[in-house]
């Protein structure tokens, strides 16, 4: 997983998956390990990382792990904190096609 600059944010080519967290967080974590293992699954999606609590909250991100799924103009939250067991099965079921 790549590291996503804030810069970046707007410009973001799709498809692409960015997972939002912070450094300690348990949650964020564990869906880090799961979105690294099931990366090589789709060399069509960029899979990327931020952890700018400024963007963050710009998007109203108040819990974490918070997912975007982006393709084409759309961009999906995912709470993946809510998640967590099924995380693997939603991005498979999201990207399934790319």
């Amino acid at each position: 997983m790549k590291k996503l600059a804030t810069t970046d944010w707007e410009s973001l080519k799709e498809p692409s998956l960015v997972k939002f967290g912070i450094e300690g967080c348990m949650p964020c974590f564990m869906a880090e390990e799961t979105l690294k293992e099931i990366e090589p699954n789709f060399p069509n999606v960029n899979f990327y990382v931020n952890d700018d609590t400024d963007l963050m909250a710009s998007l109203g991100i108040e819990s974490m792990p918070v997912i975007y799924i982006i393709k084409g103009e759309s961009r999906e939250r995912i709470n993946a904190y809510e998640c967590l067991d099924e995380l693997e099965e939603i991005i498979t079921t999201k990207f399934e096609k790319e």
